[in-house]
């Protein structure tokens, strides 16, 4: 059962956690990618299965590498709380890391290779856990796409470089510039692969194919039927957040000495409370919309784009003939006067 939906899957192997049984399925008739553990209360005898879906993937190295990095950073970080509150944000964000998809496998990082700790502000993380339950729990709900200009991942990024600018120097504000360039392009290429949810995957899709930016695009046959943009003008800051949960582990496979990993950690820390401080501005908590309305509106954009283009094309065809028309008709008449001309 996902979703409260059935899908026939086989069971690949089991394990015991929190003195609970666990199982590791593989959705018939698709990639392993979608592969996942599930709790035994999920599943159900294959006489019951009349439907087939796809899953999350689950690349459990990486999930679990990235999940007990991050229970190792919250340790300590909200003073005051009981064992029992930190206890539960630290299964939440779990949770949050096994639910976003992933596409490549990861290896577990290296003991002695210098490691970038993001500490997120609580506002953040709250914003975090937050969003995957509305997104992933019943009533399902979705970010109304594409987000407006002006709060876009691209717009966050050069706004934060113009708020920089008015305090650091010069050869500083290059070093800045070209890390949020990367993380922007980072953004762009890693957005399908490893920062959406399953609940998102049909949204992704319309997107794709009314305004992505078709390098993105893992199936060759979706093209935008408008102006192509790439992800970053796109989803909002909600999105770029869930990059930050995912580049510690990123980084690793980057060969990077520990002052290199010291500055790119300052920097991206820094956008992290720039974030905060403006969050009211970038972060729209109230700019949801149920999965049915969101993915219907999607669709009906999407076939007044179609029935659009295809006018368009119409008219082509229309002024085309008229201009092999006229120039049937000028060819008559510079026949006719020839014959006119030699009687």
């Amino acid at each position: 059962l996902d979703g409260g939906r059935t899908y026939k899957a086989k069971v690949l192997k089991s394990q015991i956690m929190d003195g609970a049984t666990q199982y590791f399925i593989h959705y018939d008739g698709w990639n392993r990618r979608w592969d996942k553990w599930v709790k035994s209360s999920e599943l159900t005898s294959t006489e019951n299965s009349n439907e087939s879906s796809a899953s999350k993937s689950a690349d459990n190295k990486l999930k679990s590498s990235v999940s007990s990095s991050l229970k190792k950073k919250a340790k300590g970080s909200v003073s005051g709380e009981d064992d029992d509150v930190v206890q539960s944000r630290k299964k939440r964000k779990q949770l949050i890391l096994n639910d976003l998809e992933v596409e490549n496998e990861s290896d577990s990082p290296e003991e002695n290779k210098p490691q970038l700790k993001l500490e997120f502000p609580f506002a953040l993380k709250k914003h975090l856990v937050d969003e995957w339950e509305m997104i992933t729990q019943e009533p399902l709900h979705l970010h109304k796409l594409p987000r407006p200009e002006s709060v876009t991942v691209a717009k966050l990024l050069q706004d934060f470089l113009a708020y920089k600018q008015k305090k650091i120097d010069e050869q500083q504000m290059e070093q800045y510039k070209e890390l949020m360039d990367g993380l922007r392009l980072y953004f762009d290429k890693s957005l399908p692969l490893v920062l959406l949810y399953r609940q998102e995957r049909d949204q992704v899709e319309l997107i794709n194919k009314l305004y992505g930016d078709s390098s993105n695009n893992n199936s060759p046959s979706l093209s935008p039927l408008s102006l192509s943009l790439p992800s970053s003008e796109i989803y909002g800051t909600e999105h770029l957040l869930r990059l930050f949960l995912r580049l510690p582990q990123l980084f690793t496979s980057a060969s990077l000495s520990l002052s290199e990993i010291n500055h790119v950690q300052t920097k991206l820390v820094d956008l992290l409370k720039y974030i905060q401080k403006h969050s009211d501005l970038y972060i729209l908590k109230h700019e949801y919309g149920t999965a049915e309305e969101v993915i219907n509106k999607l669709q009906l954009t999407l076939r007044e784009k179609e029935t659009e283009k295809e006018r368009e094309k119409e008219k082509e065809r229309e002024n085309d003939l008229k201009v092999e028309t006229e120039k049937e008709n000028e060819g008559e008449n510079e026949k006719s006067t020839t014959v006119e001309k030699e009687s």
